[in-house]
């Protein structure tokens, strides 16, 4: 499940993500030991834990890397905290309100929402616990980065950090970047920044790719500023890291200025994920199909409700028992254009209670029908006649509520 409003978060992010970098990587080794060997590949670098300190120095809790002859104290933090778990249960008490929608797939959280009067405090609610493990890495890095300063007598050092996202698929750049933002520009009520030790945030998001042109995806490396000056040259470090970065990793890289997060299509790395969900399965393949041609994007609404009625009048007599083999024919060879209904329906978030209307006069006549037994309707257990080999109610018997970004 992932939940985020895109539409809310497109303005703050547009000052913030002038310069991106995608990167095509195999991901050998884990982040932070590649981080690490990366480091080392840097002149004038550190590494504190292997410095020679006094007790004070191993008490404290630090940053983990010098820069520039200690001119720049580096911190990094691997989100690791998933809190898909906790979203469900915010959301779960949303589904016996009136205002839920019903739905096939995923749905992005803004059209859920929409027709709830509290929707935006809702949205609040759910981005502020989505977001718990990125606040508290930074207030905890720039705590590191103070406590090292002083640690070691580097008042004058910047910081910077180092954020990473290698397994968390429902922090996507854009929850990320937007909570990233919103913090390092936040102000105390004099006016001073409230995390004062960090000067830049380079934001590198694993766990998902984006298309850079047709058939080469990569993953994003984003650049996060505070908008106050820069005195130590922190951006212009990490600037120069970005292809060193890509070096590191033997690939190329893409720089794009100007681009809003709120426009990329991120997925799930595919170098990430389980061997078995990379099959495509045939719901899947109709899916892309409809997203390569969608040639019901010009229909107004009524219009494509007219549309599901036809369709559901054709398909529907496949999905009861006693049926003739050339009704499961139809609805077998009918079952992409279904599909490509529902990718619309979910496009523009329309809930399928408007939809019923133009099916309920069918279902009354298939009912009564004589050509199917009116009584012995598709049971819940039986394989699901699209033959994708699922139960009917692990298939199209049963919505999916599940939540997107």
């Amino acid at each position: 499940m992932r939940s985020s409003n895109r539409q809310d978060h497109a303005s703050s992010l547009h000052a913030c993500d002038d310069d991106a970098l995608f990167i095509v990587s195999e991901l050998p080794l884990g982040f932070r030991e590649r981080f690490t060997l990366f480091a080392k590949t840097i002149p004038q670098s550190e590494c504190i834990d292997e410095l020679s300190q006094t007790e004070t120095q191993r008490s404290a809790k630090k940053a983990d890397f010098f820069f520039e002859n200690r001119r720049i104290i580096c911190e990094l933090k691997n989100l690791e905290t998933d809190t898909s778990p906790k979203i469900e249960k915010l959301l779960k008490p949303l589904e016996k309100r009136p205002e839920w929608p019903r739905f096939y797939g995923a749905w992005e959280l803004s059209k859920i929402l929409r027709k709830f009067p509290d929707g935006a405090q809702i949205n609040r609610m759910v981005f502020d616990s989505l977001t718990t493990a990125v606040r508290k890495a930074v207030a905890e890095a720039n705590r590191q980065i103070r406590t090292t300063k002083q640690s070691f007598g580097t008042p004058n050092s910047g910081g910077m950090l180092v954020l990473a996202n290698e397994s968390i698929a429902i922090l996507s750049p854009e929850i990320i970047a937007h909570k990233v933002h919103q913090m390092i520009n936040k102000r105390t009520p004099d006016g001073q920044p409230q995390f004062p030790e960090i000067n830049m945030v380079w934001m590198i998001s694993e766990k998902h790719v984006v298309e850079i042109q047709p058939g080469e995806t990569g993953i994003v490396c984003l650049l996060l500023r505070q908008e106050v000056p820069d005195p130590f040259g922190v951006e212009l470090f990490v600037e120069s890291l970005q292809p060193r970065w890509a070096s590191f990793h033997h690939v190329p890289y893409h720089t794009v200025s100007g681009a809003t997060l709120s426009d990329a299509q991120f997925r799930n790395n595919p170098n990430l994920e389980p061997s078995a969900s990379r099959n495509v399965t045939r719901a899947d393949s109709w899916r892309h199909q409809y997203q390569a041609r969608p040639y019901l994007r010009d229909l107004s609404d009524r219009r494509l409700i007219k549309h599901a009625g036809r369709l559901f009048g054709l398909i529907s007599p496949g999905f009861l028992r006693g049926c003739s083999e050339q009704d499961r024919a139809r609805t077998f060879k009918l079952m992409p254009e279904w599909t490509h209904f529902l990718e619309e329906v979910n496009r523009r978030g329309m809930d399928m209670r408007d939809i019923a209307p133009a099916i309920r006069p069918i279902k009354r006549r298939l009912r009564f029908g004589q050509s199917v037994d009116p009584i012995a309707r598709l049971g819940r257990n039986d394989l699901c006649p699209c033959t994708s080999g699922k139960k009917f109610k692990d298939c199209h018997g049963r919505p999916n509520r599940s939540v997107a970004a």
